[in-house]
């Protein structure tokens, strides 16, 4: 079921990220009482410049990838870039730094409009015993702005088609820009799926 945008907004606390078979592996995002409140695009046309979530035909949210495929191979370095459409301002951005002695591989920095750091996502495992196959997989992200924690991704790996929990219930204040927050719940969320899909 979908809502109106207008009055929706992004005033909820908690999302599902589910992905649809159909069409093109896009993702639907649902509040907490089932509704559908935004739409985020495949991940093969994210990080390209395009939007990458929508609600009723408007286009809200755009990542841009700021670094190449070539220079972040020989630099380790990943830099993306979100933009309000509606405003036409930046709100912030996202940046991977290669780190072998991290366990996913990159440390991933949150930035602000002026693309300055004012967070981190720290990364976790689902333990092997609990992982169908015993295969292990940095599942849950963790957000801060300095010692504060300001979101949970989860991924559910105990369902057929992909689904991630976005929770920023602890942000009470209001540190993250919820738009912010979505937008890396859907970079994070078409990384993940690629690559249980892969």
């Amino acid at each position: 079921m979908l809502v109106d945008f207008e009055k929706k907004k992004f005033d909820s606390t908690t999302y599902l990220l589910r992905g649809r078979l159909f069409p093109n592996s896009s993702f639907d995002i649902i509040d907490p009482c089932g509704n559908i409140v935004l739409r985020a695009k495949p991940p093969a046309i994210i990080s390209s410049g395009k939007s990458i979530f929508s609600m009723q035909g408007a286009e809200l949210v755009a990542c841009l990838n700021k670094i190449s495929f070539e220079d972040a191979y020989f630099s380790g370095v990943y830099r993306y870039e979100f933009k309000d459409i509606l405003t036409s301002q930046i709100i912030g951005g996202l940046k991977g730094n290669r780190n072998k002695k991290s366990s996913e591989g990159v440390e991933w920095q949150i930035l602000d409009p002026q693309m300055m750091q004012i967070g981190r996502i720290e990364q976790e495992a689902t333990p092997p015993n609990v992982r169908y196959g015993g295969k292990p997989m940095n599942d849950i992200m963790i957000g801060f702005i300095g010692d504060e924690k300001v979101f949970l991704f989860k991924v559910n790996i105990n369902t057929f088609r992909f689904e991630m929990s976005a929770d920023f219930s602890m942000d009470g204040s209001g540190m993250l820009d919820r738009k912010l927050g979505i937008a890396l719940a859907v970079l994070f969320a078409s990384m993940k799926r690629t690559k249980e899909t892969s």
